[in-house]
């Protein structure tokens, strides 16, 4: 089954979602809605209205709100979606960058000039 709309998806991936209320859930269905419809850009620039902002930023900021939960909720959701499917393909990306020969002195500086510091060579932050 193939989701063509954000609403869809975002109700069948975080509608089932235990956090603990049924509003912070139906709140997470719909800024995870306006996100996808708004890829890449941020909750300020996917979400019109200035209470919905709010509110989505309300639920990010709650304690209560357990990022093990969405992604239990998504988890699960996902694994239903494929049960009853024969063969999937699974896709990942290995991807990793190294600067630390090629362009690291181009990379210059990050921070205040008080606390400034060499940038990270590498996109996963090992240093």
């Amino acid at each position: 089954m193939f989701i063509s709309d954000v609403q869809s998806w975002s109700e069948n991936t975080f509608g089932k979602c235990a956090l603990g209320d049924a509003r912070r859930t139906k709140r997470l269905v719909k800024m995870t809605a306006s996100l996808a419809k708004s890829i890449g850009q941020s909750v300020v620039k996917s979400i019109d209205d200035e209470s919905q902002v709010e509110g989505a930023y309300r639920l990010l900021r709650n304690a209560e709100v357990l990022s093990e939960d969405i992604a239990e909720g998504g988890f699960s959701a996902t694994a239903a979606l494929v049960k009853d499917r024969g063969t999937l393909l699974a896709l990942e990306d290995t991807t990793s960058l190294n600067f630390r020969h090629a362009v690291a002195d181009e990379l210059g500086y990050i921070g205040p000039p008080s606390r400034r510091r060499k940038a990270c060579r590498c996109i996963r932050c090992c240093c």
